[in-house]
């Protein structure tokens, strides 16, 4: 028993310490959010996610689902904005947590769940414990990653950290016998992941690589398997698309009303690329400088990174030398790498105008997003290059000839890939500043951690025992360490305390001011003028701005508020940050208050409150909802091809000709036009209910953007659902005289989600079942089979 308990604890040491030290390197990353509880924030997160965060949990947890968001943009679409991420899986656990511990539980788990993922990718491919460690290494701490986790790109190192597990899937599906439920079932989950977790373009390009890896995996292993696992590929697709079906209903609703209706043009498309040039950075990974110390001196626009690790090119290339006895392994990694690099290199890819001439990928900019898609292989071909070498480790003869080959591809990637780099930009970036340190200290940095590595090959020759398995540690840890040397900074420059979250989530004494205004005199919108907190910020506040950051938001609401700043038309922008404190739109979105980080006093506005961060103004005049009459019968949906009649937009005074095309001022909304009068009783999320009188029928149009969905309740009958008026706003038909108006907002793409969705669900479990059932009995056969072997006469078996 002595003996088996030791054999067993050597056997568990053996396997797990691999999966320790990785964790150990991610730790060492993030030992401020293990440790001390910090929090990344930064960037999108700030700007965004945080927000969102807070709505999405709040809504949740009072059991409501937040269709709507009120407080930015005078409102918009929140659950059918994907990336608004309300149902995944994951992020519903971490509302159990504080908020201001969420984003730094998020990365570690996701971390966590990368490099496990990716461990059991290497192994499903053939590698050993520790060369697929060193490849979760690389793939789940590699540079593109960090870079992301600077700039608070939340969705997009949640995203790739289930692409592994697409891998694994396909593999699996396509070396199977036959094709299985449990394939298709894996299939499905990973890509109900992938949709729910909110990154449209990273889950497309998941898809799409996935489908890649599979033709040039399955393709050399016969048509017979290759058929399998596309077949397996496809029904987890269509399965995974009826079980989000209520989250892709209300998006595909959502997408021809937002921002990126229509395909972006080339520099837009293009903008954060990678570039031929910086192949260098595979090698030197600071060869033009850190985003995190402010020395970067590329062109902006090449902004992401896919630095692995010094050593890692050069293992990958003897990992794709050597891996010969994984002929369709191989090519469909080198297809899939070779691919995703072409793509990346966007600006300076000549071929660039086709791909954005293909279906989806019109509509999608930052080329580098492609990266993580030659990473991963790249990360499993040095895998493969560290088996190599520990297996010639294991003879001293073998252990000269290997490092001599060694030389060869060390040689042939610093002189190719240096020389092409310096020849590609050399006069493009003479005139830079600090170039020269910066060039030599990254390739120092950078030859230092090769020269340790071929050192420690040498020293490894000398060991008499295992000496394989001494190299493996030392190389992972080396590689683990050059991880650390270049992220450590990404991590660390964007950690704050979890109070400062806290505090940053909690309302100024301006917006405690306002809320309380709220309270006393109903509800109201304020506009944040100049540098103020990011225009999100008011969804935490609990107040309704006119600003808002989302690179979905509505088009027609982007439309008023672009031409009140003075933007070109089509302009594609992420946030609006208002910056006139005398606008139109003002009217139009009733803005009562403005919040001013300077004096306003030049302006015609009451200074209400100078607060420690900034002043707040009011303004007199800001119905909340306007009787309009006089539009008689007219249909106002955008897809109408009927002429407009005058009164269908209101006609302000910018330069745009879409919008200018109607005679009434906006001061006619106070003349004898409005015949009657709208009080506001309750302006909630989803719900807004208000009191009319009027002389005679007409529409009563409020300060809501339009969005289908809004639907009138007139004294408790449904009446009819809004009409687009006045370019971006919500119109009702009323009848003449003395009513209540409930206008509730019922999202008929999210209902038809939702039962497609139970539905399907359903027939999933029921197939399930089935499928289980069918397995146990063929096993229950093949076992009495083998039991009961038939009894054969001896003349039919051949010996009589």
């Amino acid at each position: 028993m002595g003996l088996l308990g030791n054999r067993s604890w050597q056997s568990i040491l053996r396997n797990g310490a691999p999966y320790l030290l990785c964790f150990l390197f991610l730790v060492l990353l993030t030992w401020r959010i293990v440790f001390l509880a910090n929090q990344p924030m930064f960037g999108d997160i700030a700007c965004q996610f945080l927000p969102w965060k807070a709505y999405a949990r709040e809504k949740l947890f009072t059991g409501r689902v937040p269709l709507w968001n009120p407080h930015t943009y005078g409102g918009a679409p929140f659950l059918a904005n994907l990336q608004s991420a309300v149902f995944y899986p994951l992020d519903l656990i971490l509302f159990a947590f504080p908020l201001e511990y969420f984003f730094g539980l998020s990365l570690l788990l996701h971390l966590s769940i990368n490099l496990w993922l990716t461990i059991r990718l290497g192994r499903a491919c053939g590698l050993s414990l520790w060369a697929a460690s060193l490849a979760a290494l690389v793939y789940a701490l590699n540079g593109f990653v960090m870079i992301h986790i600077m700039a608070g790109n939340h969705l997009t190192y949640i995203a790739i950290s289930w692409t592994p597990a697409l891998f694994l899937a396909a593999i699996r599906a396509v070396r199977a016998s036959a094709l299985r439920w449990q394939y298709c079932a894996c299939f499905a989950f990973l890509m109900s992941m992938q949709i729910l977790c909110g990154h449209p373009q990273m889950a497309f390009y998941a898809f799409f690589f996935t489908a890649v890896f599979l033709a040039g995996y399955g393709g050399p292993t016969g048509q017979d398997r290759l058929v399998r696992g596309v077949a397996a590929f496809v029904i987890g697709g269509v399965i995974a698309g009826i079980l989000c079906a209520f989250q892709i209903f209300p998006t595909l609703e959502y997408i021809p009303l937002s921002g990126r209706r229509s395909a972006l043009s080339f520099e837009q498309a293009t903008e954060f690329s990678f570039s031929w040039h910086r192949m260098i950075s595979l090698f030197a990974g600071e060869f033009f400088g850190s985003h995190a110390w402010g020395n970067h001196w590329d062109r902006f626009y090449y902004w992401s990174s896919a630095y692995g690790g010094a050593v890692t090119p050069f293992l990958a290339i003897l990992g794709v030398w050597s891996w010969r006895s994984k002929r369709s392994l191989q090519l469909g990694l080198l297809l899939t790498a070779m691919l995703a690099l072409f793509l990346a290199c966007g600006r300076d890819n000549p071929f660039y105008h086709v791909v954005l001439a293909l279906p989806g990928f019109k509509y999608f900019r930052a080329p580098a997003k492609f990266l993580p898609w030659m990473i991963l292989p790249m990360a499993l071909f040095a895998g493969r290059g560290l088996d190599w070498l520990v297996c010639h480790l294991r003879s001293l003869k073998s252990a000269k000839k290997g490092l001599r080959n060694l030389a060869v591809p060390a040689l042939t990637v610093f002189v190719g890939v240096f020389g092409l780099s310096l020849v590609v930009r050399f006069r493009e970036f003479q005139s830079a500043q600090n170039i020269s340190v910066v060039r030599i200290a990254s390739l120092f940095v950078a030859v230092g951690f090769l020269f340790v590595a071929l050192s420690w090959y040498g020293m490894g020759r000398q060991f008499r025992v295992f000496r394989g398995s001494v190299f493996a540690v030392g190389m992972l840890i080396l590689v683990g360490a050059d991880l650390w040397l270049y992220g450590y900074k990404y991590v660390d420059g964007c950690l704050v305390p979890s109070y400062r979250v806290r505090v940053w989530l909690t309302p100024p004494p301006e917006a405690q001011l306002l809320q309380s205004l709220e309270r006393q005199s109903g509800p109201f919108r304020v506009a944040m003028v100049g540098n103020v907190p990011f225009p999100n910020m008011t969804i935490p506040w609990n107040l309704m701005g006119l600003g808002g950051y989302d690179p979905m938001s509505l088009r027609f609401t982007m439309d008023l508020l672009g031409a009140s700043e003075g933007w070109e038309p089509d302009r594609f922008v992420d946030s609006v940050e208002l910056k006139r404190a005398e606008s139109p739109v003002y009217d139009l979105f009733d803005v009562r208050y403005l919040l001013c980080s300077k004096d306003a006093s030049e302006l015609s506005f009451k200074k209400l409150f100078d607060g420690p961060y900034f002043r707040v103004y009011e303004r007199e005049r800001s119905p909340r909802a306007v009787r309009w009459v006089g539009l008689e019968q007219v249909d106002y949906r955008p897809d109408t091809v009927s002429l407009r009649p005058q009164e269908d937009l209101l006609r302000l005074t910018w330069d745009r000709p879409e919008i200018n095309c109607n005679p009434i001022e906006i001061s006619n909304l106070e003349t004898d036009d409005v015949a009657g009068s709208a009080d506001v009783l309750s302006w909630k999320a989803q719900e807004i209910r208000l009191r009319y009188k009027s002389t005679r029928e007409g529409w009563l149009v409020l300060s809501l953007p339009w969005y289908p969905g809004w639907t009138a309740y007139i004294d408790g009958e449904r009446g009819e659902s809004s009409v687009r008026a006045m370019h971006a706003l919500s119109a009702f038909r009323v009848p003449a005289g003395e009513h209540q108006v409930t206008v509730r907002f019922l999202s008929g793409s999210w209902r038809i989600g939702c039962m497609v969705t139970a539905v399907g669900l359903i027939g999933v479990v029921v197939w399930c079942v089935w499928a289980l059932k069918r397995q146990k009995g063929r096993e229950h056969v093949d076992k009495f089979n083998e039991l009961n072997p038939p009894c054969i006469p001896p003349d039919l078996r051949g010996e009589g």
